[in-house]
């Protein structure tokens, strides 16, 4: 192993030691400790283990929105600018599948659509199969799925409304989502993936199934200058 490689294995067990010490020596990570932690996973300078300890060591004490913040900037970094140059108002992330209703929230989006507002639809498949999928029921709404900035341009211009999967924009992030399967826990990084804005829209909305998270979304969007987004807890009613 290079020493320069060595030289970043023992930094990122830093941030390990300060989130996991004892109660009066341990803290939340930094914005800019938690972008560079993530970038060193990301980069290939940290292992999936030393990332896995250290979003479940924040996982238990609850992520702060200025770790929040730093990873939605590691994310960011990986995303093709291609993105960017899309004609988008409105960015709508759909990362979870519904349990109790079918996800209305797409008709939503068509009537908006209709009247001139161009949406951009991003998510990924979840793998609890007894879900209603977001990206399951685009096909059946008319919803075009596109998998590159062309082909999403196209389907805003034609529509003003498309559907882009996760794996299309970010996929380095679909392993990391896939944690929260193997240690039965959601991670902070579950709740950062509905922050990306892979286009740079200038409105979004976050619809979050944990109470409380919805601070955490408003407030990480401000630590990265983000000021037109709502965050509120979806699914909230039941529908007999």
């Amino acid at each position: 192993m290079k020493e320069s490689a060595l030289k970043d294995k023992v930094l990122f067990s830093e941030y390990i030691k300060l989130t996991g010490r004892g109660e009066k020596g341990r803290r939340p990570l930094t914005m800019a400790e938690a972008k560079q932690a993530l970038s060193d996973y990301l980069n290939g300078d940290a292992t999936i283990l030393q990332l896995a300890v250290l979003l479940m060591l924040q996982r238990v004490r609850c992520e702060t929105p200025e770790e929040a913040a730093g990873y939605i900037e590691a994310l960011r970094g990986k995303v093709s600018e291609q993105w960017q140059t899309l004609p988008v108002d409105l960015d709508w992330p759909c990362f979870a599948g519904k349990k109790r209703q079918p996800p209305w929230l797409l008709l939503a989006a068509k009537v908006l659509a209709a009247n001139g507002i161009k949406i951009f639809l991003h998510g990924h498949m979840t793998v609890d199969l007894i879900k209603y999928q977001v990206e399951s029921a685009c096909p059946l709404l008319g919803i075009e799925i596109a998998d590159s900035p062309e082909q999403a341009k196209l389907d805003l211009e034609k529509n003003a409304l498309v559907y882009v999967p996760l794996s299309a924009y970010c996929p380095e992030l679909i392993e990391l989502l896939a944690l929260r399967e193997q240690v039965g826990l959601r991670t902070p990084l579950n709740t950062v993936a509905r922050s990306v804005n892979p286009t740079n829209a200038p409105y979004s909305i976050h619809g979050v199934f944990h109470k409380s998270y919805e601070k955490i979304h408003a407030e990480a969007a401000l630590l990265n200058n983000e000021h037109s987004i709502i965050a509120f807890k979806g699914e909230g009613v039941r529908v007999k």
